[in-house]
């Protein structure tokens, strides 16, 4: 007869049983999407009508690594690269394409996904300060999950887990792929001067998108899942303090997938700490950028930016305050992104936006 400590070990499995059976089996649960706490360095995973909108040439670095703290980690890397694609003579608007290719990595069943999206876009001049962009994307998903690293409640023997009894369930690797789709369109203002002399710059996007209007099959078996509609409503706001070197910039970013739904809301506090060369450009401009975000219900979220020139590096870390807190002692994950711009030939003459 097992005693009490064993048994309390055996309820523990099934509830981490039970846990993995919803991630795994429960559509609504699994079909969330990946996400970055950096969203503003992650601007085609957000809406394809990002695609070109700094008309330089722009590419994209992030690494994320989450829950490390409870187990086996979940890591996310992307990778992206946009640019306008006509000439600065064209005064209506211009075209816009861009490619983003990502693996995401889940926990002990390594539920893996490889997505490779092309995006196209077209923002046309609505106003002297502003303009209305348009975005497609289109892309292929790879999905593999490898049951032999799962833990099954039939392998406790009634004393310990036990991997020589049979998990009753499929083994080794299984894979599916699908195609996807996805829309967007983007607002954008800019206005003011942007120099340390007067720092009077107004700064707005505000963006909606949607992904999987389509609804592919995701499931691994003979069953129908449907992967959900995702929409995506984000915005944001560039304030200079005039005649300071400071700025603020605050925005959110809110998705709904199924019945789930987040929110992620907050503000960085930029401080230009060199100004870019007025007039020949050769002076590359710096600035350090503070950040605190919360991700409703489940974490507050700590950033730094550091803008050197050309090249943006942002650091952000997850501090969990969700129901899994006590299980991860309040650590969530930390984050990693590179942007590097560097003038469009295409739009020779324009503004950097550095």
């Amino acid at each position: 007869m097992p005693d009490k400590n064993k048994m309390m070990k055996f309820i523990s499995i099934r509830i981490l049983i039970t846990g993995a059976a919803c991630l795994f089996l429960n559509p609504e649960v699994n079909s969330q999407d990946i996400h970055f706490s950096q969203y503003w360095m992650t601007p085609l995973v957000q809406n394809p009508a990002h695609a070109g909108s700094e008309e330089n040439m722009r590419t994209i670095l992030n690494y994320r690594d989450q829950w490390k703290s409870i187990g086996t980690p979940y890591r996310t890397i992307n990778a992206s690269f946009d640019m306008a694609l006509s000439k600065l003579a064209n005064k209506t608007g211009f075209w816009a394409g861009g490619i983003q290719v990502f693996n995401d990595k889940a926990g002990e069943s390594e539920m893996g996904q490889i997505q490779a999206n092309l995006h196209f876009a077209y923002h046309v001049n609505i106003g002297e300060y502003s303009t209305l962009g348009a975005g497609l994307m289109a892309g292929y998903t790879q999905r593999t999950l490898n049951y032999d690293g799962l833990k099954w409640g039939s392998q406790f023997d009634g004393y310990s887990y036990n991997s020589t009894l049979p998990a009753g369930l499929p083994s080794g690797t299984d894979q599916i792929g699908y195609a996807d789709l996805g829309a967007g369109l983007l607002w954008k203002y800019k206005k003011g001067e942007r120099y340390m002399t007067g720092n009077d710059q107004r700064q707005a996007t505000l963006g909606f998108s949607v992904f999987h209007p389509h609804k592919p099959d995701y499931s691994f078996n003979d069953s129908e899942d449907k992967l959900n509609m995702k929409m995506v409503v984000h915005g944001d706001l560039l304030i200079g303090i005039p005649n300071t070197n400071f700025s603020v910039l605050p925005g959110f970013i809110y998705y709904s997938q199924g019945k789930l739904n987040q929110l992620n809301a907050g503000a960085q506090f930029r401080y230009l700490l060199k100004q870019e060369s007025t007039y020949t450009g050769f002076e590359s401009g710096k600035a350090l950028s503070l950040g605190a975000h919360f991700r409703a219900k489940d974490a507050f979220i700590a950033s730094i930016l550091m803008e050197l020139g050309p090249l943006h590096v942002g650091v952000s870390y997850d501090f969990n305050v969700s129901a899994l807190e006590n299980a991860s002692s309040g650590r969530g994950g930390y984050e990693i992104g590179l942007k590097y711009m560097i003038d469009n030939p295409l739009r020779k003459g324009s503004a950097r936006r550095y």
